[in-house]
């Protein structure tokens, strides 16, 4: 039976050791770390570990340091670099270099470039997802090869909300969250437009990053970047303030909807209708077709 391929011992504190140097001058509040475990066909069949650190999405942009290794049963190569993604709903196109030192029979130094998709699973303060990538690979001799991985990440701390990296007034924050609401609620009668972010039409996070953007705020534009914005607040009407962003998804799916929560259980979004008020504290059948998706609260105006 052929052996299969198994890194050396210290594979792991290595690679730790490897994401740190990388990620040292970045505070780590509000970042993902994720971890990819799986195997590499190129030259030989690897056993692959790459460790990856990302900042807040701009947008469906992704940036990714990476440290992590390749191993086979007579060398490993040891490794860092960085990746850069673009995301639409679950997929995300990735590409990304590497490179780093070998040891055993693997080449003394080594490159590497990588192109291909993830398919997000589950996405939150604990992501799951799967990737497939083409690899080459430089040493010695160059080879290529498929790579698969599955993923798990994970948020370390709480994403400052905007507006809060110093003292802000009680009194500020009311005025910021009125203007929030109150722009959203001109909107009423607004048509639905996928994509769309200004009078012509609003999708969910259109009407949201307008609102916003209206007091002075920049916020991602998707729904699903919206989602881990801020702080998150408990999902409970009771602890609910005027310009909290309720998230919604389907049973076991990312975030696909978002709404600006008014007060008194009311809620303003755009749907298929257009802008309109909903409501997230009533039996009413509608009513409950949304809290039953409720998933999530993000507070972007924090009160001192």
């Amino acid at each position: 039976m052929r052996e299969l391929p198994t890194p050396p011992g210290g594979v792991f504190p290595l690679s730790f050791l490897l994401l740190g140097i990388l990620i040292m001058p970045t505070p780590l509040a509000g970042q993902d770390l994720t971890l990819r475990l799986g195997r590499t066909w190129a030259a030989q069949d690897y056993l692959t570990l790459w460790l990856g650190y990302s900042p807040p999405r701009l947008g469906p942009m992704e940036v990714m340091l990476t440290a992590g290794t390749m191993g086979t049963s007579t060398g490993t190569r040891y490794g860092a670099g960085f990746d850069l993604g673009v995301g639409v709903s679950r997929w995300t196109v990735v590409a990304g270099v590497a490179g780093g030192l070998g040891s055993g029979s693997e080449p003394l130094t080594w490159g590497s470039w990588s192109a291909g998709t993830r398919y997000s699973l589950l996405a939150g303060p604990v992501t799951l997802g799967v990737e497939g990538r083409y690899r080459w690979l430089s040493g010695d001799s160059a080879a290529s090869g498929v790579e698969l991985l599955g993923m798990v990440g994970f948020r370390i701390g709480r994403r400052r909300a905007a507006g809060s990296g110093g003292p802000e007034s009680t009194a500020a924050a009311a005025t910021l969250r009125s203007t929030v609401v109150t722009t959203a609620r001109q909107a009423l009668g607004t048509p639905y437009l996928w994509g769309g972010s200004d009078e012509n039409g609003f999708d969910c996070s259109g009407l949201i990053q307008h609102a916003y953007a209206q007091a002075g705020t920049a916020l991602p534009r998707r729904s699903v970047d919206q989602a881990r914005a801020g702080v998150a607040v408990e999902r409970q009407v009771e602890v609910l303030a005027p310009g909290d962003i309720l998230t919604f998804a389907e049973a076991g799916g990312q975030v696909s909807h978002v709404g600006l929560y008014l007060g008194d259980g009311a809620f303003v979004h755009s749907t298929n209708r257009g802008v309109m008020v909903s409501a997230i504290n009533s039996t009413e059948p509608v009513a409950k077709w949304w809290i039953t998706r409720w998933v999530g609260v993000r507070r972007i105006i924090l009160s001192p």
